[in-house]
């Protein structure tokens, strides 16, 4: 076992197999790796959609890898974050339907 830093400033042990493959494991590990922790496509569903997602992911992650070359410091999440938030401002519009107009009808019990 060797001790590694953490990012809450706490050493946990991994096995030495484990160190050794995280140091030689390339870039499509690296990104199936990353890609599983923040799923956005779901079980079920129609396949363009999986498949749009899914390049989106991808997408995401290649400019994260560049992003992270030219000196950024963000982790991955908070850049994704960071992402949709500007999306959101930029593109996002705010759903103001009413629902006053629904009716509660209430079944009765026999």
């Amino acid at each position: 076992m060797i001790e590694v830093p953490s990012y809450m400033d706490e050493a946990r042990k991994k096995p030495k197999v484990v160190m050794e493959y995280n140091n030689t494991m390339g870039g499509v590990d690296r990104m199936d790796q990353h890609l599983t922790n923040y799923p956005v496509t779901k079980k079920r569903g129609k396949k363009y959609k999986k498949i749009f997602f899914h390049l989106l992911d991808i997408s995401l992650w290649n400019v994260f890898v560049l992003y992270q070359k030219h000196g950024g410091k963000y982790m991955h999440l908070s850049f994704r974050l960071d992402i949709i938030d500007h999306l959101i401002e930029r593109h996002g519009t705010v759903n103001e339907k009413k629902k006053d107009n629904q009716v509660f009808c209430p079944i009765p019990y026999d």
